[in-house]
């Protein structure tokens, strides 16, 4: 079997790479869809970009604009993509971010963060 090497996409630069990988394997040799290969937006999620907040900073933007004053949502943050700076994009939002929950790996420490309208 041939040995693998994964590694992490943490920067716009990496992304651009796994991306022409990816591209070249599924897209021009298998003729899967360019649609049907890039229309997951997990992927995009998870792909994070350089800061790792490529997702969150627009969704904490915007989430206030459809929260209730009382209502709530739950936002998982990995420490890659630095949990304190995400806590101030909500602060910078009117939003208040709790940490609620935590989980620990090797590589990285995940937690959950509740956020709701900073004056509830």
């Amino acid at each position: 079997m041939a040995s693998m090497n994964v590694t992490p996409v943490r920067r716009d630069a990496d992304w651009e790479k796994a991306r022409a990988i990816r591209t070249q394997v599924f897209v021009e040799e298998q003729e899967c869809p360019p649609d049907e290969e890039w229309d997951d937006l997990l992927e995009y999620a998870l792909s994070g970009g350089e800061d790792g907040r490529r997702v969150v900073r627009p969704f904490l933007a915007d989430v206030g604009r459809i929260l209730r004053p009382t209502g709530r949502c739950y936002l998982l943050v990995s420490t890659l993509t630095d949990i304190e700076a995400v806590v101030e994009l909500a602060e910078t939002a009117g939003l208040a971010a709790e940490q609620i929950a935590e989980e620990s790996f090797p590589f990285e420490r995940l937690v959950v963060l509740k956020i709701t309208q900073k004056n509830t």
